[in-house]
């Protein structure tokens, strides 16, 4: 079985959707301080074909022709995650808001996940609002969390709602 070469919080290695592609890879990149807080928490994406920028004389100040891009087609192509999304309101605190909890219940990547924060289950999202975080990558059977900072007086007598989806790209 094909394996991602990136390991994820739990310390254990994941079987990677995108192993059978051989064209991109895709790398978790966490940062803590002394104590095991975190600090940073990213994930790198590289493609396989990297870009060409050919010969130096296709290079003119400030325009750069490229001769290849690189490859993340296979980005769009990742199997959609099952995910388990809940969302506790935080009512009467300094900043008000709510905690969008992101669990990943299967052995797929949640990929370039957008959270999105509704007065109802078919509503429009509450703006303004602010999250500590957004396009986040989850692992297999891990879970995140994203702040989100917002009037929750605006959602009095309405179901709260938190959705996810993956960002596509035409």
């Amino acid at each position: 079985m094909d394996r991602n070469p990136c390991i994820g919080k739990s310390g254990r290695q994941a079987p990677s959707p995108l192993g059978r592609y051989e064209r991109c890879v895709l790398c978790a990149a966490k940062m803590t301080d002394a104590t095991g807080k975190l600090l940073a928490d990213n994930v790198y994406w590289e493609s396989k074909s990297g870009d060409d920028v050919g010969p130096a004389s296709n290079d003119k100040q400030f325009q750069a022709n490229r001769s290849q891009l690189a490859d993340f087609a296979v980005l769009n192509t990742i199997v959609p995650a099952h995910r388990v999304v809940s969302v506790p309101t935080r009512m009467k605190m300094a900043k008000p808001g709510a905690h969008i909890n992101i669990t990943i219940n299967s052995n797929h990547i949640a990929f370039f996940l957008r959270a999105e924060i509704a007065a109802d289950p078919n509503g429009n999202e509450v703006l303004p609002i602010r999250y500590d975080d957004n396009y986040i990558t989850v692992f297999p059977h891990e879970s995140r969390t994203i702040e989100a900072t917002f009037e929750t007086s605006w959602l009095s007598g309405h179901t709260v709602v938190a959705t996810t989806s993956p960002r596509r790209s035409p």
